[in-house]
């Protein structure tokens, strides 16, 4: 699976302009979020900067896509230099639904409701994460929790930035709100979660909902997945 996640925090002002390049590289998965940076006032009158407003632009892509775009930011936007803006890449470790590895990998979909997940996640936790159309946010959740073995979620609302290829594909506008759900997991039961996830809300339901994983390098505060019973996230 060589897929891969890039999270950029930009401010408001530059936003766009990150915006249009992902769409400019066809980037299949582009979503934009409103968050606020913790920086004090002194330290952006230090960096020149005008406001702690930030904006996180999830994007996800083949590994390659996902390596151009970081390069090519780095180039046009300078993103190296210090209070700029950051871009991380994640590896995804999993993609629930055949409809949406075709997408992601620029193929035409055929199929509804076939799983395409790796079964070699090693770690303790993963995080998954499910892109719904607003609104559908809670049928992903109820099943990740009721059928899945979730013990909890967090929902963001965002706006879906897409390409002309993304609006032909799900026939929706390219600037549709969307919901995204965070699921922290022990890594052994993600698979149950995201086959819940993909069978009650996936893209054959009103949802929408396309669902990948990232492994999750260290956590703290999961106490409570840890004391999670066998049953609850057993495959």
């Amino acid at each position: 699976m060589d897929l891969e996640i890039a999270i950029t925090i930009t401010g408001r002002d530059s936003s766009e302009d990150f915006i249009r390049l992902y769409q400019k590289l066809e980037l299949p998965i582009t979503l934009a979020a409103l968050g606020r940076g913790t920086a004090s006032r002194e330290i952006l009158d230090t960096l020149g900067l005008e406001s702690r407003e930030k904006v996180v632009i999830l994007s996800v892509a083949a590994r390659d896509k996902i390596r151009t775009a970081v390069k090519t930011a780095d180039r046009m936007y300078r993103i190296r230099r210090p209070g700029t803006s950051v871009i991380l890449t994640v590896p995804i470790n999993g993609v629930a639904g055949a409809r949406a590895v075709k997408y992601i990998y620029g193929n035409q979909p055929d199929e509804r409701t076939e799983k395409h997940m790796s079964e070699n996640s090693a770690g303790t936790f993963d995080l998954v994460f499910v892109i719904t159309e607003e609104g559908c946010s809670e049928i992903a959740v109820k099943a990740a929790q009721e059928k899945g073995g979730a013990t909890g979620a967090t929902i963001v609302h965002a706006r879906g930035v897409g390409t002309e290829a993304a609006k032909k594909f799900f026939g929706v506008s390219i600037a549709e709100e969307k919901e995204l759900v965070l699921i922290a997991c022990r890594s052994r039961c993600r698979k149950k979660i995201m086959e819940a996830v993909i069978n009650e809300a996936g893209m054959h339901t009103k949802a929408k909902s396309i669902v990948f994983s990232v492994p999750v390098s260290s956590a703290s505060g999961l106490w409570m997945l840890l004391d999670t019973g066998d049953d609850a996230d057993a495959d």
